[in-house]
């Protein structure tokens, strides 16, 4: 029973997005909808993650096949390659700072660890604050001119905030005026159990700024595989780029308007753009940026070596973990290991999840 009443919900789902695509009770929309309960079926789609994959469109799933892959199979396969025991030193930022910073992984500079009603950890005096009104002193004291507040737990850029000093207080991205106080109540309220890390706000390396138009971060996605074959453990790599306003680069499930490029991997260089069309169904390839009217195509990455020699390094770190989502930064300095992902999300929208399958699904 509880199987039927599952289906019938995702079937639900599905003649609603179906409406999305074609007119209701047409003979499109029930083609439509019989391609959307194959594909789910199939490859173990969400009807959501069959809709921003055009796979409601005929004849999308034969021309992806096996380029694409469903979140639960790429968590199957994650499964069997990363031991759940050290899940929290990729998924804890805080745990996962502090052991890049032992084994001297470059990581933007961490200025503080935040706790509900215990001690934190701050990097001057004896790093150890107690209670509110240390926080509030350190805060407004030992802080930098710019920095950054995130939770130690969570994805797609939930809950981060940029501050920079202003007029005897703080100012985030959107304007808001904070004193000290409210920086601390702010800390508060986002840290839930696992607590908040405050860190050094990076730059884009100036070729980056310059070609993308975007003062926020932009950062590459890239997954290593330790222990398959050939030389290199990379076996994906796109870059991510914020969509106006936006001060995360983070995909999501594309309605932000966030723009990613994969990258080739042998010389650094950047293909076409995509981003998800505006009704969801699929995505649109960009060959030129929308601010700045630069062609993507055949510009390389700054730093590119370096991003391939640092990703290979860490990978290494973190064994027993052999499959890791990287989020890597560009600065004008060289590359920054952001974060890293232990359950990352498939890129679909780059369809080379069949190179994902055969280092995972054969190890």
């Amino acid at each position: 029973m509880r199987k039927m009443l599952k289906r019938l919900r995702r079937d639900v789902q599905i003649a609603g997005l179906c409406r999305r695509v074609s007119r209701f009770g047409g003979r499109q929309y029930f083609a439509a909808f019989r391609r959307a309960v194959k594909a789910c079926d199939k490859g173990r789609f969400t009807p959501r993650e069959a809709f921003l994959l055009g796979l409601f469109k005929d004849g999308a799933q034969a021309r992806k096949g096996d380029k694409i892959m469903s979140r639960k199979k790429l968590t199957k396969l994650q499964e069997r390659v990363n031991p759940a025991a050290w899940m929290p030193f990729l998924k804890n930022k805080g745990i996962f700072y502090k052991y890049c910073m032992i084994h001297g992984v470059p990581i933007p500079q961490l200025y503080g660890l935040f706790f509900r009603d215990i001690a934190g950890w701050c990097r001057t005096g004896g790093n150890i604050v107690v209670g509110k009104a240390d926080w509030i002193r350190y805060i407004a004291a030992e802080l930098p001119e710019e920095f950054v507040v995130k939770p130690c737990v969570g994805a797609h850029g939930e809950g981060l905030v940029i501050f920079q000093r202003r007029d005897g207080g703080f100012v985030d991205s959107a304007g808001c005026w904070y004193e000290a106080e409210d920086v601390w109540r702010l800390l508060w309220n986002t840290s839930g159990s696992e607590g908040c890390v405050i860190q050094e706000r990076m730059f884009n390396h100036p070729r980056i700024e310059r070609l993308f138009g975007s003062k926020y971060l932009q950062t590459m996605r890239v997954v290593t595989f330790s222990g398959g074959e050939g030389t290199s453990p990379i076996i994906h790599v796109h870059l991510k780029l914020t969509s106006p306003g936006s001060i995360v680069d983070n995909f999501g499930d594309g309605v932000c308007g966030n723009i990613q490029c994969r990258v080739d991997l042998s010389s650094g260089r950047l293909q076409s753009a995509m981003r998800f069309a505006d009704d969801g169904s699929g995505r649109v390839v960009i060959e030129r940026h929308p601010e700045t009217d630069i062609c993507f195509e055949g510009i390389v990455l700054p730093y590119w070596e370096e991003v391939c020699r640092l990703a290979a390094d860490v990978a290494k770190r973190f064994v027993p973990v052999r499959a890791i989502g990287w989020d890597v930064a560009v600065t004008p300095t060289g590359p920054v290991i952001v974060e890293g992902n232990i359950w990352w999300d498939p890129h679909n929208q780059h369809e080379t999840m069949d190179r994902v399958y055969k280092c995972l699904g054969c190890s």
